[in-house]
């Protein structure tokens, strides 16, 4: 998501349902597109995510997509639905010679979603996507999923400047790889996986505009792998991390943030990733992000 650091996002989630009648009436076109352009920087001290033998890289990734949405659909006195389909393109470098012929990616993401607007400030969203990867060395096709999803956030107001993000994920991805890398230990993600995410942030904004934003955030992701030589291992990787954000101007945010990553498996997972069984990672780096709206 793009956060409008000027309290937009909220403000859409939170008063959507009061102003949908209203929304439909100025809106003649029935369709709203979104373009956005991002590039990232940063630095890792585990990319290849190992306990041994750790490697440090700086990467540099560019992302672009688009956005498809409808205008807001009432159904009933409290529930708003706003379809969309998504679109990412994204493509990552690593400046490590050791490594990157092996892992500079590019990869992409269709995404249909039913956003469902709630009262309370909750958004319910199911959604079903498709994704690939592809080697950039090569050119080859590694790996393609299908994924059905569903995605539950709440927001809460703190007060006029301060925000809570609760949310929640649970998708099913069933994977099919195409090529068999090199190392296996280092690309393990072969087979069809049951993922549970949850994720907390706090939205602190600043300055006259608002236009400052600090974040931290924590998250738990639990990934459960159902298929070939994978099947039974379980993994957990836990998150923290904290952002500052600028906006300038209502299409242009810069981002700087400091990311920490642990990752551990049960026992299947210890036996068929060896060094990869476990890892600890900080990343450090920045981003500029463009977007508009038609």
């Amino acid at each position: 998501q793009t956060l409008d650091t000027r309290g937009a996002l909220y403000e859409e989630s939170i008063d959507r349902t009061n102003q949908s009648t209203q929304d439909s009436e100025e809106q003649a076109f029935p369709l709203e597109l979104g373009l956005f352009g991002s590039s990232r920087f940063y630095s890792t001290t585990n990319v290849l995510r190992t306990k041994e033998d750790e490697v440090e890289s700086e990467v540099w990734e560019n992302t672009v997509g688009t956005s498809i949405t409808t205008k807001p659909i009432p159904t009933g006195e409290y529930i708003t639905l706003v379809p969309k389909l998504d679109f990412i393109m994204q493509w990552a470098n690593y400046n490590e010679e050791s490594v990157s012929d092996l892992l500079n990616y590019r990869f992409g993401m269709i995404k249909g979603a039913i956003d469902m607007y709630l009262p309370q400030d909750f958004r319910v969203s199911p959604g079903f996507e498709y994704d690939f990867l592809h080697s950039q060395f090569s050119g080859d096709k590694l790996f393609d999923a299908v994924a059905p999803s569903l995605s539950v956030q709440k927001i809460m107001g703190l007060n006029e400047s301060t925000f809570l993000l609760l949310d929640g994920m649970l998708k099913y991805s069933r994977t099919n790889r195409v090529i068999t890398f090199p190392t296996d230990n280092i690309f393990p993600d072969d087979g069809d996986n049951l993922q549970l995410g949850l994720n907390l942030n706090l939205m602190k904004s600043f300055g006259e505009d608002g236009n400052f934003i600090i974040m931290p955030g924590m998250g738990l992701t639990r990934t459960e792998y159902l298929r070939n030589k994978q099947d039974g291992r379980v993994d957990v990787l836990i998150f923290a991390g904290i952002s500052g954000i600028f906006q300038p101007f209502e299409w242009l945010s810069l981002q700087t943030f400091y990311n920490f990553t642990t990752m551990s498996t049960n026992k299947t997972g210890k036996e068929l990733l060896g060094k990869s069984s476990s890892f600890k990672a900080w990343d450090i780096g920045c981003s500029i992000t463009a977007s508009h709206t038609f």
